[in-house]
This record gives C-alpha cells, sequence and structure tokens, in this order.
C-alpha cells in the first residue's frame, strides 16, 4: 500500500514529525485495525496540508490528531506482539459443534483486538472529531474519508461479529467465555490451524 505524496512543506512541524516519524511502507499486518492504521496514516497528510493558512485552533487540533493516531499505532503494534496462538486443545473439553467454535474464535479475537487498543482508539475518535468540527465544511476530505470512520469502522464490525455470537446457545457462550486465552489477543488464522478447524 502506497500513500499519495506529502505536500511540502508542512504548516504544522509537530505533525510533519509524526509523519516522519511513522512511515506509511509498514504494510498491511494480519490485524483488522492495521489496515485501519494504515489508512489513516495515509489519510492524515492530504487532509493537514491542504490549506497553507489554517487557524490555530485547527492548529491545535491537527497535532492532537497526529499524537492520538502515534499513540494508536503505537499501541496497536504492541498489541500485535502480545498475541499468542492456541492451543490445540483449547476446546477438546466442550462438547460443541464446529461451527459454533468458528462463531466464537472469530467474536473472541475481534474483541480482544479491539478491547486492547480501546483506550487509544477512542482518544483518536475524540481529536479527529474535533479537527473534523474545525474544518471548512467545503473541505474535499470531509467528503473523501473521516478520520474516525476508519476507527470506528473496526468496532462496528466487533458488534456485527458479536451478534452473531449471541446467537449460540447460552451454555455454549459460558462455557466458552471461561476460557482464559480467548480473553486476550490471538492470531487468528493461526489458531483456528492449531485447534484443527482447517
Amino acid at each position: 500500500m502506497e500513500c499519495a505524496t506529502i505536500p511540502s512543506p508542512a504548516p504544522n512541524k509537530k505533525i510533519k514529525n509524526a509523519i516522519q516519524r511513522i512511515r506509511c511502507m509498514h504494510g498491511v499486518g494480519k490485524q483488522p485495525l492495521k489496515l485501519l492504521v494504515v489508512m489513516a496514516l495515509c489519510a492524515l497528510p492530504a487532509k493537514v496540508f491542504g490549506n497553507d493558512s489554517v487557524s490555530s485552533q485547527i492548529e491545535i487540533a491537527e497535532a492532537r490528531v497526529a499524537d492520538a493516531l502515534i499513540q494508536l499505532h503505537e499501541k496497536s503494534e504492541r498489541c500485535a506482539e502480545q498475541r499468542t496462538v492456541l492451543p490445540a486443545d483449547a476446546f477438546d473439553h466442550l462438547d460443541i459443534p464446529t461451527e459454533h467454535i468458528k462463531t466464537a474464535l472469530i467474536y473472541f479475537h475481534t474483541r480482544a483486538e479491539n478491547q486492547c487498543i480501546s483506550l487509544e482508539a477512542h482518544k483518536f475518535v475524540g481529536a479527529a472529531n474535533v479537527l473534523e468540527r474545525l474544518l471548512p465544511m467545503e473541505n474535499e476530505a470531509l467528503d473523501d474519508l473521516r478520520y474516525s470512520d476508519l476507527v470506528v469502522e473496526s468496532f462496528l464490525d466487533e458488534v456485527e461479529k458479536e451478534a452473531d455470537y449471541l446467537q449460540l446457545p447460552q451454555p455454549t457462550r459460558e462455557a466458552l467465555e471461561a476460557i482464559p486465552v480467548l480473553r486476550q489477543p490471538f492470531e487468528l488464522l493461526e489458531s483456528a490451524k492449531s485447534i484443527g478447524l482447517f
């Protein structure tokens, strides 16, 4: 994934340093949020560098978005490092259909990923919303892609997965929720292979 050329010079040195610090050449990792963070990094310069006569309020808001984005990205990286692969016998003590395990696995993976970056994600969404309020309504950036949408999408995905999960019988859910390893970030595909789902 490549970013568009970043205009120069940057009107805000703090944002310029943030962009230099975080490159868009990280690529897309295995966690869903990685793609969203990379998209945000690519979108940020085009939006904040679009007007050379930004007000001090917008400059402050831009700096806060940059700081929040750095924190979100770094936390996402730490969460990725914490991921484990579920043991092959993680579900052996349960007598439930394979399809139920698949549904649960996807939900718990998404939930754990979002919980891990929740604080930083909310801070970023708040900062992004403030900046969006300050930008002129005719700003093309608002018609193109909103900062906050990049992260909110990940939490909407969790809600969809939870709705599917709640269709499982309550005794099954209670048994699954008692498994400690499902409450921590884990590799989805590797774990599915480990427990023999495919």
